[in-house]
């Protein structure tokens, strides 16, 4: 091993990575994860011991190793990062190895990108405050992405121009020119500008290029010719959007971003504008020119400066039509502007240092040629990013997402069942095995449950409920356990997956079945059974109530909280304080407090999470494989309790149960997912 690093420096937890901890007497997985590259890898044994691990790679995509003892100091491996052909890459240690090893694809640096969940919006003028082009207003549905926290600074411009003039980038443009080409940038901190849409796109291939990642943009529709150099009006057919690379926002990713969750108001924080907002015409401290990057308060979703300072490239030709065209039910989703305009000329947004406040409205839409070069035009940088994610639970510990269908591999022991002491007289500790599963990490939001059922509703699910949510962000609630298994067949379906259930050998879609049987060997969505729900929830820990220890308070979960029972220490009771406002049910955003330790959400409160199994109050019992709850009853198991219930009901090991066609609006879901024939 060779010198210091720190892999975790700006990365965000949720960003692909993997961790694997190397013992004397075996493996163990660990950490949290996505799937990346092609979803394999593999281990060679020698005497039973592990001694080399590959995974397969993408062609061009780098990859770090780094190794730990004690998983706070981390060092690069000898001989990493290397890049991916497609083929295998492996890495050989000795028997008797220990410590920790983590595979890191370059990730999006949680300093510099804020992660933006998938959902809809309505996008807009819904204040009437501008022109017709802004208009009508109409809801949009976006997959998940990485926004840049800051706009691009002139620093960073200056480093990518460097690294890319001598491969291949010949023509890259110091940026911050006036008129008479002479640069007046006010500092590295404050954002670039006098650039072009065409300079900014390949721009974004040149960081992708030296930050090991796959290019979006290419010179022809096969996308053989990477974008390097020349001013070429590209077409969405020469952009690869499930690169890894960056890139420029969509004019609907833009708006979303900029409102930072809050809908149809002016400006990002509200519908009125002043000096100690943002840096528009006549600011007394910035008048002139520029703001840096980091000034003025950033918007919910943490970014700064998207109202003012420069306006901000996007992806989008100008259509003053657009709106319409796209104003559709079910909603348009991940619009990319139209395909080709007589013009050509690009989107900007945001307004800027030398504009009014009213082109700084979060709706207003302004553009320009490709080749237009602008002192107040700048730019700011999203990534892609998975839809949603899961982790694989492996060896009661989560890992990289083995590939389907699942290779030979034992099962995992945990204890189930009540803990700490406790009495749950429907839930005795007793030692089970689980193979191998994926789960989400995240409760099943209402935007997604949206999107999804719209798909479903022309294709045989016709009676799918619509369900109800706080907001997009949210988790789906007042669906019936029948809704969310065919939820969980539609979008099976809608993936190209082969459903897990189906009613008298048919898939299920429609009706109330109790006669539904799942196949646990596809690898469909479906829901988790109640041992592999608390076998994920525990995250690792043995013993405890809860994920994260003993004692539960506000800042752990959403529940209601009260002095009944010892172990509730909340400071603050009754609902969540933050959470609380307008009407019920008082659910908070997917995600909002920290995960357990296998990376997981909202185990404990903010909603039930129903699950596969019938109830039934002296089902458990120790050494079984697998176990899926009894062959019949007449209610359904939820765990994890919820925003209006008390402590007692949130730790892991409480079983409530409800009949399957009831529709509470405490109850949600979570998605599993077998990874394929058992062994």
């Amino acid at each position: 091993m060779t010198s210091k690093a720190n892999p975790g420096r700006g990365i965000n937890h949720n960003r692909a990575r993997a961790l694997l901890r190397i013992l004397a007497s075996g493996l163990i997985l660990a950490g949290s994860s996505r799937t990346f590259a092609g979803d394999s890898w593999h281990f060679d044994f020698s005497s039973g011991r592990p001694v080399k691990f590959s995974w397969i790679t993408d062609n061009g995509q780098n990859y770090d190793l780094f190794s730990s003892d004690d998983l706070k100091s981390w060092s690069h491996v000898e001989g990493f990062p290397k890049t991916g052909t497609g083929a295998f890459m492996e890495y050989p240690f000795t028997p008797a190895a220990k410590g920790f090893f983590r595979i890191r694809p370059t990730a999006a640096p949680e300093a510099e990108f804020v992660y933006i969940p998938a959902g809809e919006y309505e996008m807009g003028d819904a204040n009437a405050a501008g022109l017709d082009d802004e208009r009508p207003v109409h809801r949009v549905s976006l997959n998940s992405f990485y926004a840049g926290r800051f706009e691009v600074t002139k620093a960073l411009w200056d480093e990518v121009r460097e690294w890319g003039l001598s491969r291949g980038y010949s023509d890259l443009p110091a940026g911050c020119l006036d008129a008479n080409q002479t640069e007046y940038s006010r500092g590295p901190g404050h954002p670039v500008f006098g650039i072009t849409w065409s300079d900014a796109v390949k721009w974004c291939n040149a960081r992708s290029e030296r930050d090991g990642l796959v290019p979006c943009y290419y010179q022809d529709p096969g996308r053989t010719v990477i974008h390097r150099t020349g001013q070429v009006n590209l077409s969405a057919s020469m952009v690869n959007w499930k690169a890894g690379g960056y890139r420029l926002p969509t004019e609907a990713e833009w708006e979303m971003a900029a409102r930072g969750g809050a809908g149809g108001t002016v400006y990002s924080w509200g519908n009125s504008i002043s000096y100690a907002n943002a840096n528009y015409t006549g600011h007394p401290v910035h008048e002139g020119g520029t703001a840096p990057v980091e000034s003025f308060a950033p918007n919910g979703y943490g970014l700064f400066n998207v109202n003012g300072n420069v306006a901000e490239f996007c992806w989008d030709q100008y259509l003053d039509s657009v709106y319409g065209q796209t104003n559709s039910l079910p909603p348009v989703l991940d619009p990319s502007g139209p395909s080709a305009t007589a013009a050509g000329d690009r989107i900007f947004r945001g307004g800027s240092w030398s504009g009014t406040d009213w082109v700084c409205r979060t709706a207003a839409r302004s553009s320009y040629h490709i080749a237009y070069q602008d002192f107040s035009l700048g730019l700011r940088l999203v990534r892609g990013a998975a839809d949603e994610r899961f982790v694989k639970i492996d060896n009661g510990q989560p890992s990289i997402p083995l590939p389907f269908p699942n290779p030979a591999v034992p099962a995992f022991d945990f204890t189930m069942g009540r803990t700490s002491g406790d009495v749950i007289a429907d839930a005795p500790p007793v030692t089970v095995k689980v193979r191998f599963y994926h789960l989400g990490q995240y409760e099943v939001t209402k935007g997604l449950w949206d999107r999804v059922r719209a798909w479903a509703l022309t294709r045989g699910y016709t009676d799918l409920a619509a369900g109800g949510g706080q907001g997009a962000r949210h988790p789906v609630h007042s669906v019936s356990w029948y809704d969310t298994v065919k939820w969980c067949n539609a979008r099976s379906e809608q993936d190209g997956l082969t459903p897990c259930y189906r009613v008298a050998g048919n898939i299920y879609r429609s009706g109330a079945g109790d006669a539904v049987t799942c196949d646990w060997n596809v690898t469909g969505y479906r829901l988790p059974s109640e041992a592999e729900w608390e076998a994920a929830a525990r995250g690792g820990e043995t013993g405890r109530r809860f994920p994260w220890g003993d004692t539960i308070t506000h800042s752990h979960a959403n529940y209601a909280s009260n002095d009944f029972y010892s172990y509730d220490i909340s400071p603050t009771r009754g609902f969540h304080p933050d959470y609380r406002d307008g009407g019920p049910p008082y659910t908070a955003p997917a995600g909002s407090f920290a995960p357990n330790a296998f990376g997981l959400y909202d185990m404990s409160g903010n909603v039930w999470e129903r699950c596969w199994d019938w109830y039934q109050s002296n089902y458990y019992s120790s050494g079984v494989t697998d176990p899926r709850g009894p062959a019949a009853g007449s209610l359904r198991v939820s765990r994890g309790g919820g925003w209006s219930y008390y402590a007692d009901l949130c730790r892991a090991a409480h079983r409530d149960r409800n009949p399957p066609a009831d529709a509470p609006n405490g109850h949600g879901f979570r998605l599993a997912r077998s990874i394929g024939t058992p062994p």
